[in-house]
Order: C-alpha cells, then structure tokens, then sequence
C-alpha cells in the first residue's frame, strides 16, 4: 500500500471537509494529521485526552509546498478541516501507543495523536463525544518512539 501524501483520503458521502483556517496558538506547533481545537479564536492540538472532540484535523499547508510531514509553526495559519462520519483522514497515532487493529475505536491522546478508546468512554457528559474514529488499518506503534500515521474513518 502507498503512502498517502494527504490528510484527507476520501470524500465519503458528505463530500469534501469543510476547509477554514485559523492561527495557532503560541506555543503550539501542529501537525498534519492531528486532531486539533478550536480556542479563543485560536487552533491548538486537541488537549484531554478521552474527551469530547470535534473532528477538526489540520491538513497539510499548500501555500508554503508543506507535507504531510511539515508542521505549522506557533502562531502560524493552520488550514484544517471538519470531517464527517464516514470520511477518512490519515492521523497520527500516539508514541508507544497499544497496537490497534482494523476495526478500533479511537479517541484523543490529549496532544493531537489518537489511541485506543479507554474502556470508560461515553459513561459521563465529558466523554460522550470522545470517540473520533475507527482504525480502517492495522498500526502497532507499541515499540516506537515517534508518533506514527494511521487511516482512520471518522465516527
């Protein structure tokens, strides 16, 4: 299988991602591919883990020729998009996170990656939108000291 050179891997049914742009949050330095939210009129990776999370996901940057390995400086204008159920993005997966499998259920690691849903998820107000997506490929990234990219389909 080819390395996909895009964060957005499909349209779904509910056409393309509704595409904005926002400047990050100082300090914050955002991947294509992370989760991310939206705050005080700034973007920032998405910040608690196993919490509600919108399907915001930064995409790769056209106007500076970015990958979907560049990431956007602090403060810089972060091009992302809001996916709908169905559509597929290529995330990032945690550091050393649990090896996932097709068919996973994923949710925030509280620093733009995703991993395994916690048991817990959705029992209280918190945590009743945490779920992001489904692994639509196996990853084990258990060993790796690096984030690692996974196709997701998002919940």
């Amino acid at each position: 299988m080819t390395t996909p050179q895009t964060i957005e891997l499909n349209a779904g049914i509910g056409g393309e991602p509704q595409v904005k742009e926002r400047l990050s949050a100082a300090g914050s330095a955002i991947k294509p591919g992370y989760l991310i939210e939206e705050v005080g009129g700034e973007v920032q990776e998405h910040s608690t883990a196993a919490a509600n999370a919108q399907k915001l996901f930064a995409l790769t940057n056209p106007i500076t020729g970015g990958t979907i390995d560049t990431a956007y400086g602090a403060a810089q204008t972060v091009r992302y998009g809001a996916f709908k159920t169905g559509q597929e993005v290529y995330v990032l997966l945690a550091a050393a996170a649990t090896a996932v499998i097709d068919g996973s259920v994923l949710e925030s690691a509280g620093d733009g990656t995703v991993r395994l849903a916690s048991a817990d998820a959705a029992t209280d107000t918190a945590q009743r939108d945490a779920i992001v997506g489904y692994a639509i490929e196996a990853v084990d990234n258990s060993a790796g000291g690096s984030e690692a990219r996974l196709r997701m389909r998002v919940a």
